[in-house]
């Protein structure tokens, strides 16, 4: 899998790790910014890894063929999920994880975020990955339909998750977002949420520090 490889540290050497995964469409270096906006303490290293969706065809948008972690099919609350395809992204990153834990030399914090559908694939992760991840965000995202696991697929280790959504989302609905944390509280997750007012499909400053207090939190 192609990934971006952002290092802040000032021995070259980091004891944090954040994955970030992108939204339908957009390349993995539309984050790079989040290695230079994050106010995390500066005495930690910190490793960014965007990694980038294979690019295929998506069904929403006619055929056209574009970097996605799934396909989707419609927006409607009744449309079929791409489950089959959003679990082999799954795999996917959890080989990348497995693969930065293996060769990092110490111990490091692991945490999971993502934008859009790559935040809906976040919160899947959330909930079947075999890794002790330190949390999970969730930008303008979701909970798919089918991401609910049975008793012996929640991880034994739930992660806390924090989910953010603009009030004037015009694509990923604030009331998704919304249901994804309740849903998620009812499976025994701790979950936080917060939403901004008069923020569209995008990532704010004052989310960005949110979430930087979030990740701060469990360090």
């Amino acid at each position: 899998m192609e990934k971006i490889e952002l290092l802040r540290s000032k021995t070259n050497d980091y004891s944090v790790l954040i994955v970030w995964l992108h939204g339908l469409g957009a390349p993995a270096e539309d984050f790079k910014f989040l290695a230079d906006n994050m106010s995390l303490p500066e005495n930690l290293g910190v490793k960014f890894i965007l990694p980038q969706a294979p690019a295929q065809s998506v069904t929403l948008n006619g055929g056209m063929v574009m970097p996605a972690w799934y396909d989707i099919v419609g927006l409607d609350r009744n449309a079929p999920q791409d489950i089959d395809g959003a679990l082999c992204s799954l795999q996917e990153i959890e080989s990348v994880i497995q693969s930065e834990i293996h060769n990092a030399s110490r111990g490091v914090k692991v945490f999971l975020g993502g934008f859009s559908q790559g935040g809906a694939l976040a919160l899947l992760i959330a909930t079947r990955t075999s890794h002790n991840l330190s949390g999970v965000i969730c930008c303008s995202g979701y909970l798919l339909q089918d991401a609910t696991p049975d008793t012996n697929q929640i991880p034994k280790h739930k992660p806390p998750i924090f989910i953010c959504h603009g009030e004037e989302d015009d694509v990923v609905k604030k009331e998704w977002g919304f249901k994804a944390y309740n849903d998620l509280k009812h499976q025994g997750f701790h979950v936080e949420w917060r939403s901004y007012a008069h923020l569209g499909h995008s990532v704010s400053p004052t989310e960005l520090n949110d979430i930087s207090s979030f990740l701060t939190s469990k360090l």
